[in-house]
């Protein structure tokens, strides 16, 4: 795991720490990131602000061998700019023009700022990016929100070097659009937070071997209930059965509308089907169902091309009072939830587990999208707290908390952005809840699995054609990089 901290935590860091000494390690550890042998000329645009500082102390230290050239966006002068040549200054505008370099260093917004376009002329951003050169960021690429990953015109970097932490907008939203690499230089300093980036090797408590002398049911009974007819919820509904089953669970029961059991019945192998009392193609209120549906399940998955049902409400109410394993609530179970007095899900005695996408967050928060783009992981954090449950809010990067620890997961690829991609990652996180105690590691690798099975498998059909049961194939590759990643971690 490494640490990720908020804007306004680094803030408060940079205000308590000697300033030229920061810049000093910043500078050496810039130089240390890149390999700059057989560049010859190479551009700084900077600004007057830490940021920029950082840049130019680079640029003395690699002045001697290279050709550096200042490009600032102000009338300034400070210790650093002083000891360059008059004639390597210039003043940055949108009609430079950088086809002579080899490299653009990007010191030009301080990593620092909280607005979404805190500099005066955006066409050098534009023609930064317009030039085709290689771009190393530093701290932060500028335009971008240190907070949010989110911004207007944004610098696209090759490596963008971060230091002493990750901010949460080296990862959300659109940074990975922009951030082809990023490293982190923590240079000794020390800045505890309770926010997490997951890597590979972070699962051996999750990913464990198996003995022979086992069974089927010493790994899980996973039900998922959900399904309507007015969806064409079988394949979605297969894919999460499937992706369960991949994931190692025992035993994958889909619990569905008996209306739209033959549409299951041949799409699937290895799954039960269970039919529950239907009317109009979607599932009515019905404790013996429901009691059936509940016995002997590790984990209730619920929700899933549910559609909107009167019945609904209900069902969750029943599943919540008699059930005590792991819930996980997703899509419109989500949406049946929002309509619902949230105090049941407070009262839960087992562990709830919430899956939206941002939209059916707004939705369950009462809030705009827009207003939880500002403050997303805060306002997770405020939910999960308040209501005591793990909630995981899909993105670009997914956000996972417990209203105390935050967990990102970065894993994950442009190819995923298509229909059912939700459902392979809630299918996953069932089956491993059903054979794992709850805990926040465990959604954690579930999403993780999710984001490398995608990557994996746009590797192989690319993004434009990528479909969610491509991801569904690739879970056993994810798992065998997991397993190999904690092998090589513990020797």
């Amino acid at each position: 795991m490494k640490r990720v901290v908020s804007r306004e935590d680094y803030v408060n860091f940079i205000n308590g720490v000697d300033l030229d000494e920061l810049i000093r390690r910043c500078s050496l550890a810039l130089y240390d990131a890149y390999d700059y042998k057989g560049k010859k000329n190479i551009a700084f645009i900077v600004g007057d602000n830490n940021k920029g500082n950082i840049a130019l102390s680079l640029a003395l230290l690699l002045k001697e061998d290279v050709n550096c050239d200042v490009f600032i966006n102000s009338n300034y002068n400070n210790k650093y700019l002083e000891q360059f040549d008059k004639k390597n200054i210039y003043f940055a505008s949108g009609k430079n023009d950088f086809n002579g370099y080899d490299l653009l260093i990007d010191g030009l917004i301080d990593s620092n700022y909280a607005g979404l376009n805190q500099y005066i002329d955006d066409s050098i951003i534009i023609n930064m990016n317009s030039s085709g050169k290689d771009i190393i960021s530093v701290g932060i690429n500028s335009g971008l929100n240190p907070n949010t990953g989110i911004g207007k015109n944004i610098v696209k970097s090759i490596l963008t070097v971060s230091f002493v932490r990750f901010r949460f907008g080296h990862f959300l939203n659109m940074a990975k659009d922009y951030i082809k690499k990023v490293v982190n230089y923590n240079l000794n300093y020390e800045l505890d937070s309770d926010n997490y980036l997951l890597e590979l090797n972070d699962f051996s408590d999750v990913i464990k071997d198996r003995s022979n002398f086992s069974n089927k049911y010493d790994y899980g009974l996973v039900s998922i209930i959900g399904g309507c007819s007015d969806y064409n919820g079988s394949v979605k509904l297969c894919n999460m059965a499937s992706a369960a089953l991949r994931s190692g669970v025992g035993v994958s029961r889909l619990c569905v509308p008996r209306s739209i059991g033959n549409a299951i019945l041949p799409c699937v192998l290895e799954s039960i089907v269970y039919g529950m009392q239907s009317m109009d193609g979607k599932m009515l209120y019905n404790e013996t169902d429901l009691d059936n549906a509940i016995e002997k399940s590790d984990c209730l998955v619920i929700g899933m091309g549910w559609g909107k049902s009167d019945n609904y409400p209900k069902i969750l109410e029943f599943l919540f009072n008699h059930y005590l394993g792991p819930i996980v609530l997703d899509a419109d179970g989500i949406n049946t939830l929002t309509n619902m007095d949230l105090s049941i899900i407070k009262s839960f005695k087992g562990n709830l587990i919430l899956t939206p996408h941002l939209g059916e967050f707004s939705r369950l928060i009462k809030k705009d999208t827009i207003t939880i783009l500002g403050n997303p992981v805060q306002y997770a954090k405020d939910f999960a707290k308040e209501n005591n449950c793990i909630l995981l809010l899909k993105g670009s990067t997914t956000i996972i908390t417990d209203g105390d620890l935050v967990y990102l997961v970065d894993r994950g690829c442009s190819g995923m952005a298509t229909a059912g991609s939700g459902d392979v990652l809630t299918g996953i996180l069932g089956g491993l809840l059903a054979y794992n105690k709850c805990s926040l590691n465990v959604v954690g690798a579930a999403a993780y699995i999710n984001g490398i099975a995608g990557e994996e498998a746009e590797k192989e059909v690319g993004a434009v054609s990528m479909m969610a049961s491509d991801t569904v194939d690739h879970i056993p590759d994810a798992i065998k990089k997991l397993r190999k990643a904690i092998e090589k971690y513990n020797k």
